[in-house]
Formats: structure tokens, sequence, C-alpha cells
């Protein structure tokens, strides 16, 4: 969300055609992959998507036709991030309820706390939060996690993180996979 606007509802499925709301003069989709994502702005003219700042880089080697936008005639890295570039979210994971120990959950969970959840996205290329001296830098992708009551956990994760980088990073130091948990 830029200048406080919401982006509004979805006015289409298929990408094509404003079949939610045929009256609509903008057509709004979703995609579930980034992937998915990059190959439909791509392939049509004056689209526009959001997708993490790597997978955006992965397409543009790949020679795809996509612009990643300066705002403010800042770069979304981490030079433009802590100069100020202003458009980044953050996301939530509330688990219902504690865990159980040994669970996919609570592997991941405890992989998030680590860490190698804070120093291996950089090699996807996602830079850690945390600098060399050890001092946390906000706005630069900082993982925080904190239990919020008894019964839950909440991980906060801003961008341009991605739950595909973090359950990639969890998957090699794990050997574990979260793709089930992730989708259920």
């Amino acid at each position: 969300m830029l200048g406080g606007s919401s982006e509004g509802a979805l006015t289409s499925d298929s990408c094509e055609t404003a079949n939610r709301s045929p009256s609509s003069a903008t057509i709004l989709c979703e995609r579930g992959t980034e992937p998915e994502v990059l190959d439909e702005i791509s392939s049509t003219p004056g689209a526009i998507g959001k997708v993490d700042l790597p997978s955006a880089n992965e397409a543009k080697v790949a020679e795809r036709p996509l612009t990643v936008p300066r705002l403010g005639e800042r770069y979304p890295d981490v030079s433009g991030i802590s100069a100020g570039y202003p458009f980044w979210t953050i996301e939530y994971l509330y688990p219902k309820g504690e865990p159980e120990d040994g669970a996919l959950l609570a592997s991941f969970i405890d992989f998030l706390r680590s860490g190698t959840a804070r120093a291996e996205p950089a090699d996807d290329g996602y830079p850690p939060c945390v600098g060399k001296d050890g001092q946390t830098y906000l706005l630069r992708n900082c993982l925080k996690l904190t239990c919020t009551c008894r019964d839950c956990s909440v991980m906060v994760l801003v961008w341009p993180w991605s739950w595909r980088s973090m359950s990639r990073s969890w998957r090699r130091s794990s050997g574990r996979s979260c793709r089930t948990w992730m989708s259920g």
C-alpha cells in the first residue's frame, strides 16, 4: 500500500478479463506462486505485479521483460532500504496453539529462531538484519520472534524476505520440507 490507499478487491480469476466484476476498468488478480506472477507480468504488456526482490532479479537476469521500479530515486536493495526505500511489508505467523515437540511446525519455528535463519537467507539475496557488530538494523529483513500469549507465537518478517526463501533455507539446514505445512 502506497499513499495510504488499498489496492481493492480482486476483479478476475483468469487475469485476462474482469470476470468477477465486469464493470471494472482494472483487472486485479492473484497467482499462487512467484513464478506464476512473473509469468503473468512478463507476458502481459502494462501489467504490474508484486514479488520478492531476488525473484525479480532472477527474472531480469533471465532477460524476462520486467522493470523493478525505483521509488524516490531509491532502488529496493540493502542500500535503498537503509536510505529509506518506502515500500515494505510485515508478515506474521500465528500457529494454532503450541506445536508438539518434534512436529514439523515446531521444527520450522525453532529454525526461524536460530542464527541460521538470520544468516543463510543472505545466500539467496536476502541480507540479514544483524550486522557484523551484532547490532540489529530495522528495515533490513529483520526477523523478530516474540510470544504474545501462552498459546501462540508470532513471527514478524520485514520485506523483502519471503516464505519461499525461509522454507528453502530451512530445508537446506534441516533436511526437512515445510511444503506440507506451508500449504496446509
